[in-house]
């Protein structure tokens, strides 16, 4: 069973957010890996290659579009899927986010069925 398991990068200033997609995460038999900002989340993901990131587009320091460029910049983490997290309605975000690959959203705050459902589209059950 742990060989299945998938490997959930959570990126997010509130401690919130990365707590209720860190636990919807681990109840579906995943691995979440819950981290505060842009710079800790690419150390992270360097050492521990996520399956899935769940990021979010406002941060202190780095910005999670910053992030997502130094990211897809690194072999082995330039195809990751990446769900942003975010309370924005802007598109010009959502357009650039789409420049770096990113298919997909989640509107804050993001309820446990939506982050499953989102869970399900990348990684399976």
């Amino acid at each position: 069973m742990a060989k299945t398991q998938k490997v959930v990068l959570i990126v997010d200033d509130s401690p919130l957010i990365t707590k209720v997609v860190g636990a919807v995460v681990t109840a579906m038999g995943h691995h979440a890996v819950e981290v505060p900002d842009a710079p800790s989340a690419l150390m992270t993901a360097e050492t521990l290659p996520p399956d899935l990131v769940f990021l979010d587009l406002h941060m202190p320091e780095m910005s999670g579009l910053e992030m997502l460029a130094r990211m897809r910049s690194i072999p082995g983490l330039s195809k990751v899927p990446v769900v942003l997290l975010t309370s924005s309605r802007n598109t010009e975000v959502v357009t650039q986010a789409a420049k770096y690959g990113v298919k997909d959203y989640l509107s804050k705050p993001a309820t446990p069925t939506k982050i499953r459902q989102k869970v399900n589209k990348y990684l399976g059950s």
